[in-house]
């Protein structure tokens, strides 16, 4: 990939994974569809936590959430989420700035992440994607899992961006959840969530140079 062409992916990556967390969490924050107006949000001070940066609190909240319901996928998918943008935050990378021409995060060669963090982070992708996977063997129609699951490779493709500077591996897990959430909607038309992750992963590739279009469908 030329730089030129890794910065373009890795702008709109960054977009597309910030903006898929933040509707996500607007959803969070309005209640699940399913749910009776007049029944509270069991995430809602969590959530509150989350988006104003008070990620050590949103941790043991979520954390707490999962010890009395461990399959909740909608809990293990933000409380990754926390794990990542605490560790996004400390590095100083939730700034604008650092994803545009000439940012940090287009600076230096794939890197590892500390054992500790590594073993956090995919220890609760993995299991939140095992369990997605349990309930789709259960009903393949689970639109929720599906959702769910896409919103874990979103997570991921933000790792590989951001913290382990693979970009192809990004845009790899870009196109499995766009793959995912293209199954919410042949389900469920009217999960608007899902429409993002689709239309985000479009204007990615039809950002990218031509020869970067021809990867793009193969990965």
């Amino acid at each position: 990939m030329s730089m030129e062409a890794a910065k373009v992916a890795g702008r709109t990556l960054v977009a597309a994974a910030l903006v898929t967390l933040s509707l996500t969490g607007a959803r969070a924050r309005a209640g699940v569809p399913t749910r009776p107006a007049s029944t509270p949000d069991p995430l809602r001070v969590a959530l509150d936590h989350f988006y104003n940066l008070q990620y050590d609190s949103a941790d043991k909240e979520f954390s707490e959430r999962l010890k009395e319901h461990p399959g909740d996928l909608r809990a293990l998918n933000y409380l990754a989420a926390t794990v990542l943008q605490r560790e996004l935050l400390r590095r100083e990378l939730l700034e604008a700035q650092v994803y545009g021409k000439g940012g940090e995060a287009y600076k230096g060669d794939r890197q590892m992440l500390p054992p500790e963090l590594r073993q956090e982070l995919f220890s609760i992708l993995d299991k939140a994607e095992r369990l997605a996977d349990e309930r789709l063997t259960r009903n393949p129609g689970d639109a929720e899992a599906l959702y769910w699951s896409g919103v874990s490779h979103v997570t991921r493709a933000l790792i590989d961006l951001t913290l382990l500077k693979a970009r192809m591996d990004a845009l790899s897990e870009a196109k499995k959840a766009r793959k995912l959430h293209a199954q919410v909607l042949n389900i469920d038309p009217s999960f608007t969530d899902a429409y993002l992750v689709l239309g985000m992963y479009d204007y990615i590739v039809g950002s990218l140079p031509w020869y970067m279009k021809v990867v793009a469908s193969l990965i």
